[in-house]
């Protein structure tokens, strides 16, 4: 999983011909933001669904691997305390119902934040 990936739609099939394999991207810019997860050819991801936010703050993918399903979450965070950013990833996370959840990324830490929350739990 890579955040802050600086990625574009322009560099997709060269970074997947350097990496070797299937990436999904959700792309800010070529100077900030973007979120990506990279599979190498010889695993067998099948990706159900994805959503992708438009400002490559996070990418969620409904995929199963090994016969597991899982939901994965890459989230490069606000620089702020963002109520309704966390709420919204915590929304379309829940929309999946998988048991296995990974969620990776730059949280951009904020004391009492309520990023700390996800499914009413503190993490």
């Amino acid at each position: 999983m890579l955040q802050e990936a600086h990625s574009t739609e322009n560099n997709e099939d060269r970074w997947e011909a350097e990496w070797g394999g299937k990436i999904i991207f959700a792309h800010g810019t070529s100077s900030e933001r973007g979120v990506a997860f990279l599979f190498k050819n010889h695993v067998i991801a099948n990706v159900h669904e994805k959503i992708r936010d438009k400002n490559g703050r996070f990418l969620i993918l409904d995929v199963t691997l090994n016969d597991i399903r899982y939901t994965l979450v890459g989230v490069y965070g606000p620089n702020s305390d963002s109520p309704d950013f966390w709420g919204n990833v915590n929304e379309k996370i829940e929309q999946f119902n998988n048991e296995n959840i990974i969620i990776a990324g730059d949280f951009k830490v904020v004391p009492g934040g309520y990023h700390r929350y996800f499914f009413g739990v503190k993490v």
